[in-house]
């Protein structure tokens, strides 16, 4: 199967996105799933932390 430019240059971006992905889960667990929204006792949303707030981030924004 031929495959063009277009689908490998997608396919690369989407491998390099699940490698950067994963390294990040890796090092950064706490930070990441702190980012995340949760579920209390009550089935209510409790808010993740704003990615604003991140300190590993504030360089970036």
């Amino acid at each position: 199967m031929m495959q063009g430019p277009d689908i490998v240059i997608h396919v690369t971006v989407l491998k390099a996105c699940i490698c950067l992905h994963n390294l990040m889960r890796k090092r950064y667990p706490v930070t990441q799933n702190a980012q995340l929204d949760a579920e209390d006792d009550q089935h209510n949303v409790v808010p993740g932390m704003k990615l604003k707030q991140s300190k590993n981030l504030t360089g970036i924004l």
